[in-house]
């Protein structure tokens, strides 16, 4: 069972709520204080299971909202179906019989607020500042997500910079070694030329580890003429 008044408007106010409730006579009072409010609500009401587990994969939600009792569903199960969902959608349980002790069990399972449905005075906000925790938690999951890619491009540029330390060694032994062949063959030597190729192949793997390092080190390579004596004093 679903009943939904789902628009295509484009508003900083509009408001996308999930409303878990077997009334739709309530459903219309709860939509009415948000509006009073100054919301433009898109809205879907539901009152069983399927259907709202449908509608979370189906759209993002800015908010859910959830009667405690209903003939075949309540507030806990809904509670357990959006946070089983994955998703930060914050949970507000408006209901005419929760009772304290009840209200508190709610709140430890995952509800964010509640609120008596002959009371609507602190829907509105209820609702502004749920919204504006969930975007707190999601700029803290961007940053924090930023954080571990930084970590993880650190790990990664420090393992290439090893690698092409231990490799730009070998290579130097490879180099040293076909300079000091090349000195001693002939050019007219058919080994000469295959070692010549040897030394090319070397160059060009030691310009591959000059970039690993760069890389390493999150730095541009630059050529540039230096003063090695300058630099060693």
């Amino acid at each position: 069972v679903r009943q939904s008044v789902i628009g295509m408007e484009s508003s900083k106010n509009l408001l996308n709520v999930l409303i878990v409730e077997d009334s739709q006579n309530d459903a219309e009072l709860l939509i009415h204080a948000l509006k009073t409010g100054g919301y433009k609500v898109n809205y879907v009401r539901v009152c069983t299971d399927s259907a709202l587990r449908d509608e979370l994969q189906a759209r993002q939600w800015d908010i859910v909202t959830t009667d405690f009792t209903m003939p075949s569903f309540g507030a806990f199960e809904a509670i357990q179906v959006v946070k089983g969902s994955g998703q930060d959608i914050p949970i507000l349980v408006i209901s005419g019989t929760v009772g304290e002790e009840i209200a508190v069990e709610a709140m430890k399972r995952g509800a964010n607020d509640y609120l008596m449905k002959n009371n609507l005075t602190r829907l509105v906000p209820a609702v502004e500042r749920e919204l504006k925790e969930a975007e707190n938690r999601k700029r803290w999951r961007e940053s924090e997500e930023q954080l571990l890619h930084a970590q993880k491009m650190e790990a990664i540029g420090r393992l290439a910079g090893g690698i092409a330390h231990d490799f730009n060694n070998i290579l130097g032994i490879h180099l040293m070694l076909c300079d000091s062949l090349l000195e001693r063959i002939p050019e007219a030597d058919e080994v000469y030329q295959d070692i010549d190729e040897i030394r090319k192949a070397s160059e060009r793997a030691a310009s591959l580890t000059r970039q690993l390092l760069a890389f390493s080190r999150k730095q541009l390579m630059e050529l540039k003429v230096i003063d090695l004596n300058s630099i060693v004093q």
